[in-house]
């Protein structure tokens, strides 16, 4: 149940649109911002990722138009002088992290606040089709992503079956 519980809160691999806090932020953090973020004596070329306005400014990042963004330039150049992350830094970006920056980047490269000053919403609860099995709100994620993968609930367990679990 608990592993249940686990896929159904996972987000879908098919998902379309990408969510900068949780696809595009992680791959800046990771690869560029200790030389482009808040840290201005770590900064080089006065260029901030971690800002939509000042990325935009420097023409790093170009909505809508990945030839134009200068991030993917220097993320794919041949020219070692050129090149993001810098080789001497080891944190050479993958193919799969360049593509999820060009999506981005496509979709309009929109900056989202830290998570951690975004305040908590409820999501909407899923319709489900068995809602006597529905004891609280979170069985209804759980029994739809059950429905979505072809399962059924177990019947629930009489009481000598429950005593031997304990």
């Amino acid at each position: 149940m608990l592993l249940l519980a686990a896929v159904a809160a996972a987000p879908s691999k098919g998902q379309d649109r990408l969510s900068y806090n949780r696809d595009v932020r992680p791959i800046l953090a990771d690869k560029c911002f200790s030389c482009h973020g808040a840290d201005s004596a770590a900064r080089k070329a006065d260029l901030r990722l971690d800002q939509r306005d000042n990325a935009l400014e420097m023409q790093a990042v170009v909505p809508g138009d990945i030839e134009a963004s200068q991030l993917i330039a220097r993320l794919v150049t041949d020219d070692q002088h050129e090149l993001m992350p810098p080789p001497e830094i080891k944190k050479p970006i993958t193919p799969t992290e360049i593509a999820i920056l060009k999506q981005w980047i496509q979709e309009g490269a929109q900056y989202e606040a830290h998570w951690s000053f975004i305040k908590p919403q409820r999501p909407a609860l899923p319709e489900v089709q068995n809602i006597q099995w529905i004891k609280n709100p979170i069985d209804r994620f759980v029994l739809s992503k059950m429905a979505s993968l072809g399962l059924q609930p177990a019947q629930p367990a009489d009481a000598s079956t429950m005593i031997r679990r304990q």
